[in-house]
């Protein structure tokens, strides 16, 4: 008895190697729409998960950098400004 196998080409293969090759490249994959892959529905529902969880691992991958440059920015400007205070000085 031969098991059933998901034939996955064309378009669906483009989407693999696209998100292989961006991955390989420690970039975000562009989401694109997968097409059904007949008697498989499972399948393309886990192509789906995977391309937005690597898009969202990017984009956030992306904020936490930008963040981190912020507050680099804000630590070198505190220390490059004259101090409002000195410590120990009284307000009065």
């Amino acid at each position: 008895m031969s098991a059933r196998r998901p034939c996955i080409s064309g378009k669906g293969t483009i989407i693999c190697e696209t998100m292989a090759i961006a991955v390989n490249r420690k970039q975000s994959p562009f989401i694109k729409s997968v097409p059904e892959i007949e008697g498989f529905p499972s399948i393309q529902n886990e192509i789906i998960t995977l391309q937005k969880a690597l898009h969202a691992e990017e984009r956030v991958k992306r904020l936490f950098f930008r963040s981190r440059g912020a507050a680099s920015a804000a630590i070198q400007y505190a220390e490059e400004a004259e101090p409002v205070l000195n410590v120990g000085e009284n307000i009065t």
